[in-house]
């Protein structure tokens, strides 16, 4: 063979060799971004789990499935567990002298706890959605707690066995908007006398199972 056949030969190994390199990478590219299953793994998306449902409005009532919140017209939103599950919780204390602008506690607390002592709207706001009576820390031990009152003017728009429907102005403690809600009644006499139309003021709390009228009487005529 001369020296012109094995340039021919060589050059020709060299293609043949390109050819199947080229071929090998463009199905290892091919598989990776499309077929294969560590592409499908890496790219599925993480779904978040959801610990239970809730009312905005009243987060201290838990669902289990979504759905629409009985308390007004709108949706439960989710709770995730990635989510930051710290809140706040009313707490029974006790307290002894004062000391300056300080207050002495004696009991009720641990070391290093985290609490709010201030802004006592979201004091009792807090601690009437967990149901715990809330008291100023400037009360002591003296006065009996018990759960705040909430209270707001509106018009009666149904009365049936789940409780009263109201359509009531802000609530500025709870950082209420106007709206339309059903609440429950303490006792279902406080709804002799009424019908829908009627303009009431009324006072509420906020126990675990969602808020409830206390006190309700007809407004009188401006």
């Amino acid at each position: 063979m001369n020296t012109s056949s094995r340039n021919i030969l060589a050059g020709l190994t060299l293609i043949a060799a390109g050819i199947a390199v080229g071929w090998s990478v463009a199905q290892w590219r091919a598989g990776h971004l499309s077929g294969s299953p560590a592409a499908t793994i890496a790219s599925a998306p993480t779904e978040r789990k959801v610990l239970y449902w809730y009312d905005p409005m009243v987060p201290a009532q838990k669902f289990d499935k979504p759905g629409k919140s009985p308390y007004m017209d709108m949706a439960l939103m989710p709770k995730y567990a990635d989510e930051d599950t710290q809140d706040s919780t009313g707490l029974e204390v006790q307290v002894g002298a004062e000391v300056g602008d300080q207050l002495v506690v004696n009991g009720g607390l641990a070391a290093g706890q985290q609490v709010v002592a201030s802004a006592q709207f979201l004091i009792d706001s807090e601690a009437s959605l967990s149901g715990t009576p809330a008291r100023s820390l400037g009360e002591g031990a003296k006065s009996a707690p018990r759960a705040a009152l909430h209270e707001a003017t509106g018009r009666v728009e149904k009365i049936d066995q789940a409780g009263l429907t109201l359509s009531h102005g802000a609530v500025p403690a709870l950082g209420w908007p106007p709206m339309t809600m059903t609440f429950k009644l303490a006792d279902p006499a406080l709804a002799r006398g009424l019908r829908a139309g009627d303009r009431v003021r009324f006072a509420f709390d906020q126990p675990p199972a969602g808020p409830t009228v206390r006190q309700i009487e007809k407004a009188t005529a401006q």
